[in-house]
């Protein structure tokens, strides 16, 4: 066990090294994927479902901060007059 292994709330990573082709195929894939991403100004009016905005909210919420110390803080604006102001 290491250090601060019996603290309260403290979840063990479980880790499996993968074989070095295996982490260069996935590195690579990675690379491809981040390369491709964009910066969006302009938004689509369609209707995204609450479900998914909660589900992106929650994964979002599980991003480490600095010595777990930030915490976030995430709101989803749904009222269009509240947005624009």
């Amino acid at each position: 066990m290491g250090e601060g292994d019996d603290e309260p709330g403290f979840i063990r990573l479980e880790f499996a090294e993968l074989p070095p082709e295996e982490m260069l195929s996935r590195a690579q894939d990675f690379h491809q994927q981040m390369a491709g991403r964009r910066t969006t100004r302009h938004f689509s009016t369609r209707e995204v479902p609450r479900e998914l905005i909660e589900l992106a909210i929650k994964t979002a919420s599980t991003a480490p901060s600095g010595a777990h110390l930030q915490p976030w803080t995430f709101v989803a604006v749904a009222n269009q007059e509240l947005k624009s102001s």
